[in-house]
């Protein structure tokens, strides 16, 4: 959180594996991570091959948190992609 602090962004994707575990108690944990870092800009989350969508939409979708498939700034234009398979690790 130092980095993304010290680099002014406007805004922090977090690009999956927000869990390794699946848990509820590590997006808590991330949650928490962030809310110490006294960053107060957007972070939208993506689900990675080790994160449950579910949960993670629980944890991360109010402010400063979303949840998004796509996301449209004045220059750019992101698009989201989901590599969650439930059961498999790639």
């Amino acid at each position: 959180m130092q980095a993304v602090k010290q680099h002014q962004p406007d805004f922090v994707i977090a690009t999956g594996d927000i869990s390794g575990d699946e848990t509820a108690e590590s997006y808590d944990r991330f949650w928490h991570a962030y809310e110490q870092s006294g960053l107060s800009i957007p972070v939208f989350s993506l689900a990675g091959n080790h994160d449950e969508k579910p949960k993670l939409k629980r944890f991360l979708s109010s402010k400063p948190f979303a949840t998004t498939e796509q996301l449209i700034t004045e220059n750019w234009q992101l698009l989201m992609l989901n590599s969650h398979v439930p059961g498999k690790v790639h």
